[in-house]
């Protein structure tokens, strides 16, 4: 409610939307209030309510934001901006009304919905975790031990990177191979190990995703020949080809993202190639990640974070209240990467994780164990 001569009114809806109209056909904020006698701050406000201006300085805005996001309280906001408690809730109320009246297809809340799905249906329980079989350079005698493994299980996950897609990638090709070959041995396998385990669910890795975009490379021309229904082949593209050979096998959940939750969400899975800067620091950067983005994620309570991509075994080790691990390897040294920076990150350590959650959805420390290839 703006002041107009000492006192306060309530604009109407007419005369709001009249105000929308106006901007938009190019009249300034003080043409529109001497227009429609109203103040220059009363327009402001109706004009940041629709989104479709800023109320505030962009960069203090966006830096009120992401403090808030990161888990903030709004005390703590205003220590450290500066602003005081009332504008910090202002801020936030004017950037989600923004956020409703101009939607956009942001990728967090897209996969948000499909891992909350996952959450529901992969409860506490008694878990295989695998990582990294890079098939075909998987090892044999690992997988032998993984299948023979006594006990019942609630499922088994993959923690990305289960094909190697060796056949796109920009390695010197002296070793023989084809998409074919590893496509059936892939096949294979991951049907060995819903008969094993039950169920698999299967997370993409950065080995996968060498196939997505080689494929965005081949559609785009038929994209630009589409113009306005571009949108529509890339979606045809992304739901019935970007996995075609593991979303007809039952028993087979796979996320097209690198990581979920499980056990009530007390229990991360993932493949985070992204967070690789320091050997040997990625399950640090990993947490800080999430703990910097949980309100974007919707994570609650964090007890484990388990991960693949490193090829190596790593605790599990306790940072800021939650056990981070790092799962070994189904294969070996990858023979591509013989004497190439890749192998020489850190030890390639062979097996796989046991993990089993208590009730509440919490590790079972002492029912948890890791599996290394005996050589």
């Amino acid at each position: 409610m703006p002041k107009q001569g000492g006192h306060q009114v309530r604009i109407v809806d007419k005369k709001r939307n009249k105000v929308i109209s106006l901007q938009r056909d190019g009249k300034s904020q003080g043409a529109i209030a001497k227009e429609l006698d109203i103040s220059r701050g009363g327009v402001r406000g109706i004009l940041a309510r629709d989104g479709l201006i800023n109320y505030f300085n962009n960069d203090k805005s966006n830096q009120v934001m992401s403090l808030l996001r990161s888990g903030l309280e709004a005390k703590e906001v205003a220590e450290k901006t500066g602003l005081t408690e009332n504008t910090i809730y202002t801020i936030s109320f004017y950037n989600r009304e923004r956020e409703k009246a101009t939607p956009v297809k942001d990728l967090v809340k897209h996969t948000t919905a499909s891992r909350l799905q996952v959450e529901r249906e992969w409860g506490p329980g008694r878990y295989m975790l695998v990582a990294d079989f890079h098939i075909m350079f998987h090892n044999q005698q690992v997988l032998e031990q993984c299948l023979s493994i006594k006990g019942d299980f609630d499922g088994c996950i993959i923690l990305g990177d289960f094909i190697d897609e060796f056949w796109i990638s920009y390695f010197r090709k002296e070793l023989a191979s084809s998409h074919h070959s590893e496509v059936d041995a892939g096949t294979f396998i991951i049907e060995a190990l819903t008969k094993r385990f039950g169920r698999v669910l299967y997370i993409q890795g950065n080995h996968e995703d060498r196939r997505w975009k080689q494929l965005l490379e081949a559609i785009k021309p038929v994209a630009d020949l589409a113009e306005g229904k571009a949108d529509e082949v890339y979606d045809f593209v992304d739901r019935r080809i970007r996995n075609w050979y593991f979303n007809g096998l039952p028993n087979v959940n796979v996320v097209n993202h690198w990581f979920t939750t499980i056990a009530k969400g007390r229990v991360i899975v993932s493949h985070p190639d992204r967070f690789m800067k320091v050997p040997g620091q990625a399950p640090k950067e990993v947490l800080e990640h999430f703990y910097g983005h949980r309100k974007d994620y919707k994570l609650g309570d964090i007890d484990a974070l388990f991960m693949g991509h490193t090829h190596r075994m790593s605790g599990p080790t306790h940072r800021m209240g939650v056990w981070t691990m790092e799962v070994p390897c189904m294969s070996g040294i990858l023979p591509y990467q013989a004497g190439s920076k890749a192998s020489n990150a850190g030890t390639v350590d062979t097996g796989y994780f046991v993990l089993t959650t208590k009730p509440d959805g919490s590790m079972w420390f002492n029912e948890s164990r890791s599996y290394l290839l005996e050589e």
